[in-house]
């Protein structure tokens, strides 16, 4: 079951990554996505792909304030072949893919 994305999710992550970090990892810009929010057209994939990211900065935020948390997704990482986190993850990309499951349990190993 796919969780709803609400206004402050999305007021979150943009605070969190700013505006351009947000869409080159969402695909969508915050006030984009706002507007298809208030008009019940959110498509699930793009549902998916904002709360993986919230999960990967909730992890994050253990170990890195919002610069650091900016900072580790553009930071290249031995553990992806030498790319950054945003750089490993492209543009077309979905949470159920073996290369964002491995940017995930990056963050998550940060938590410790």
């Amino acid at each position: 079951m796919t969780k709803k994305i609400s206004k402050r999710d999305i007021k979150t992550l943009e605070e969190i990554l700013r505006t351009e970090l947000f869409t080159d990892l969402v695909g969508e810009t915050p006030k984009k996505l706002q507007k298809k929010l208030q008009k019940g057209k959110v498509p699930k994939s793009l549902t998916e792909k904002v709360y993986f990211i919230y999960e990967i900065t909730e992890y994050l935020q253990g170990s890195y304030d919002y610069q650091g948390i900016r900072n580790w997704f553009d930071r290249e990482r031995v553990e992806l072949e030498n790319n950054s986190p945003s750089q490993y993850l492209g543009f077309d990309w979905k949470p159920e893919d073996e290369y964002a499951k491995r940017v995930l349990e990056l963050a998550r190993s940060l938590k410790g």
